[in-house]
């Protein structure tokens, strides 16, 4: 009796895990197909049925193995499938919550997904429709993000997947790439009717920054440009010169930080030099306050792009045909065109160095009438994946004065904010281009960094930071300044020396030793200052960071390297059970392209390596040792007994 009642009970449960393999076969599918094409294609009330009958099929499938789930990990010994069995509980609750989210956002967003793939052309109502259906949904969408939230933790318990069945591992990695932007998508869809104006007209300044001139945020603000929405239509988009924002000849301005007047002889702040703090949440106060200023224009928030950015999103929406200029902008050709509109034109008169960047406006309004035009023809996924991209990369940054938008978009990190969790090592480079010039756009940077870890005491960093100007070498001496002729071409600015202010952001408690000394002589800074060479402590320590500084004159053609050494405080150091942890964050600069990046760790004499991730490159002796390519912030974990 024993015996036929154990094998009805394995028919049932063979039959419905053959079920439920057949609906998960079919979402997969299904999933793909959105992954790639977009929502253009999909039939959304089969997928209603679809996702629907899979939920049915899992929770049969969950009683009817639930009798024997906890004995699922004592089975890791059986031959091929143990790894599968040991998981079983991980794999389960993952798989209950991901389909509890879809049966949430299908309830919740169905509605907008109707709307999306019959937007044709310019119809306001449908944009005001999709930002009621987004906050009616916001339960729905929190309930999803609650089972998000249950799949991480499952995921994290599940630990190692390189022994599982190819077929699930493939899976789980799928997720792991994919839930994070999901997740951020999701929270961001909670605040969009917000920052659409659904609540009453909004006005963000949006601050057009060129990483050739590399400043903290980006870049130098080339433009300023004004978005108003309401009810979740553009009303208006205007952009002018950020030269013409200031009211420097009637209104008194402050001092700048002090580093724009030892090396560039600057004596009042304006708002074209407004992006000094690499934090951008700081950056952008500071930017809002200055255009209000000059401008008397409040602002509710800030929206910081750079040349990138505007290539990433012309390879998510395609081409555009810009009629004012009369050029077909491509991700392939939009910085190089970019570039060549900045410069004079045939018969252009001296009046061409105020107007050479009015080709931004007409831009944007390309953009704009592509959106409100042919939404349908977009891929939201491809757009929505080029959008993460870009915030993840720090080519787009968003800022609200609103309480809980910026709280969700610094939870997303899309406000691009610097932080340092309590307990790790912290590294951030921070250039500052002080030249007048665009030579950023052919300077290389890499990133060398070395800790001992010694048994008793701080830790020990030495950091070495090599430039290489690509340009080439150059008789003339470097003159600090540039002057603009109706000859000057975009690419003339990159024929100059990289006048260079650097910072580097550390944990808070290191504390300076030494750095090479790199003198610059008075004659060669518009300040009439001489900048001594030596690293500096810098002013604007925090309770976040420690900050030290230092200037470096690199000539056309030239390989420098700056180094700077100091001691980092005990605390990076975390004991945890019989072995200890050390964490390093390495950030990166917004604006900057991927960048080679070097660590070397070594632990203290006798320690012996436990884990290490990501997966070093070598390991000598003490000596573990990472090499990446830096597109945005990397975590690197060491454990060692």
């Amino acid at each position: 009796v024993g015996l036929l009642i154990l094998s009805v009970w394995i028919g049932i449960v063979i039959y419905r895990g053959y079920a439920l393999f057949q609906s998960a076969n079919k979402l997969q599918s299904i999933s793909q197909t959105l992954l790639d094409e977009g929502v253009a294609e999909l039939d959304i009330d089969h997928i209603e049925s679809l996702v629907l009958d899979a939920r049915s099929d899992f929770v049969e499938f969950q009683n009817v193995t639930r009798p024997l789930l906890g004995l699922a990990p004592y089975l890791s010994w059986v031959p091929e499938v143990g790894p599968l069995f040991a998981s079983a509980p991980q794999l389960m609750k993952m798989t209950d919550s991901g389909s509890q989210a879809a049966v949430e956002l299908l309830a919740g967003l169905k509605p907008a997904v109707i709307i999306l793939q019959d937007m044709s052309g310019a119809d306001p109502s449908s944009i005001s429709q999709l930002l009621e259906i987004l906050a009616t949904a916001e339960p729905n969408i929190n309930n999803a993000l609650a089972s998000v939230e249950e799949i991480y933790e499952a995921r994290e318990e599940m630990g190692d997947t390189s022994e599982l069945p190819w077929r699930v591992r493939t899976l789980v990695d799928t997720l792991d790439k994919e839930l994070p932007g999901i997740e951020d998508g999701l929270r961001l869809s909670t605040v969009l009717p917000e920052l659409m104006g659904a609540n009453g007209r909004r006005t963000y300044l949006i601050i057009a920054q060129n990483e050739d001139e590399l400043r903290p945020t980006g870049g130098y603000i080339s433009g300023a440009g004004l978005l108003v929405v309401e009810d979740g239509q553009i009303t208006s988009i205007e952009f002018n010169d950020a030269g013409l924002i200031d009211d420097w000849r009637n209104k008194p301005y402050e001092f700048p930080p002090q580093p724009f007047y030892e090396v560039m002889g600057m004596d009042i702040f304006l708002f074209r030099d407004a992006n000094f703090w690499p934090d951008f949440p700081t950056t952008a106060i500071q930017v809002m306050d200055l255009y209000s200023y000059g401008q008397d224009i409040p602002v509710d928030g800030v929206i910081a792009i750079d040349q990138e950015f505007i290539r990433m999103l012309l390879s998510a929406v395609g081409p555009l045909f810009v009629p004012e200029i009369e050029r077909t902008l491509a991700a392939n050709n939009v910085v190089s065109e970019m570039r060549t509109q900045w410069g004079p034109s045939s018969g252009s008169d001296g009046n061409w160095v105020m107007e050479r960047k009015a080709f931004m406006g007409p831009m944007a309004n390309a953009l704009r009438q592509r959106f409100e035009g042919a939404m349908s023809s977009i891929d939201l996924v491809g757009l929505i994946r080029s959008l993460q991209d870009a915030a993840d990369q720090r080519h787009l940054q968003i800022y609200m004065r609103e309480p809980y938008a910026a709280d969700v978009l610094a939870e997303t990190g899309w406000d691009g904010h610097f932080e340092n969790q309590t307990g790790q090592d912290y590294l951030l480079v921070v250039d500052t281009s002080m030249g007048f010039n665009k030579v950023s756009a052919v300077m290389d940077r890499e990133i060398s960094y070395q800790v001992t870890i010694p048994e008793d005491g701080r830790p020990i960093a030495n950091l070495a930071i090599q430039y290489t100007h690509t340009g080439q070498p150059s008789e003339v001496e470097c003159q600090h300044g540039t002057t603009y002729t109706n000859q000057t071409s975009y690419t003339d600015m990159f024929d100059d020396c990289y006048w260079n202010y650097v910072r580097v952001y550390t944990p808070v408690g290191s504390e300076l030793v030494g750095s090479g000394i790199n003198p610059v002589q008075a004659s060669y800074l518009l300040s009439g200052q001489e900048w001594e060479g030596l690293a500096r402590t810098a002013e604007e320590g925090s309770e976040k960071f420690e900050v030290f500084d230092n200037f470096y004159l690199i000539e056309q053609g030239q390989q420098f390297i700056g180094e700077i050494n100091y001691l980092l405080p005990e605390s990076v150091k975390l004991p945890a059970d019989d072995s200890y942890v050390y964490r390093l964050q390495v950030a990166k600069q917004a604006g900057v392209g991927p960048q080679p990046v070097h660590i070397r760790i070594t632990l203290p004499h006798g320690a012996e390596l436990v884990d290490a991730s990501p997966e070093p490159i070598e390991i000598d002796g003490q000596d573990i040792v990472f090499s990446e390519m830096l597109t945005s912030d990397m975590l690197f974990k060491v454990t060692y007994r």
